[in-house]
């Protein structure tokens, strides 16, 4: 980013990509993951420093491309079947939606410093879902017998 933002023009825009690993991890994908995580980091930074350059970074989720060109075509349709049956879209994205957000970062020039997700709807849906899946902690009945319940747990007393 550095030495590359000088060839471009001002008022220009830079576009990288992560994934929506960083955002949503999946077990055995830390090394993914993070490298997907720290890409976002570059494209606040020069928005905040006042960059001549526009910098962002566009996040896809599953989308039907030669990427999973090496994944079995039988475990590759389950995959793509599945992530569709999940997302809200009712659809994995496909080369043209991703296309979008890029083009919508290069030509808007009143966007900096921005992450745009392309997964469907995936990134809240699975917040939610994990929401829900978290087991609630159980809580005793706080001395004057009340629950405690909606309010602060007690600091541990030693």
């Amino acid at each position: 980013m550095k030495y590359g933002v000088g060839s471009v023009r001002t008022g220009g825009s830079v576009v990288l990509t992560t994934g929506t690993a960083g955002q949503r991890p999946l077990p055995g994908s830390s090394a993914v993951s993070a490298l997907c995580g720290a890409m976002e980091s570059p494209t606040r930074a020069p928005a905040v420093e006042g960059t001549p350059v526009r910098v962002n970074v566009v996040s896809p989720g599953v989308v039907r491309t030669e990427l999973w060109r090496e994944t079995p075509e039988a475990d590759r349709e389950e995959l793509f079947r599945s992530s569709a049956e999940s997302l809200p879209v009712g659809r994995v994205g496909e080369p043209a939606d991703v296309a979008e957000a890029y083009l919508y970062l290069m030509r808007g020039g009143c966007s900096t410093g921005s992450v745009v997700v392309v997964d469907g709807g995936g990134t809240p849906v699975r917040a939610v879902r994990r929401r829900r899946g978290v087991r609630r902690r159980r809580t005793r009945p706080s001395p004057a017998g009340g629950s405690r319940a909606g309010r602060t747990p007690r600091a541990r007393r030693r």
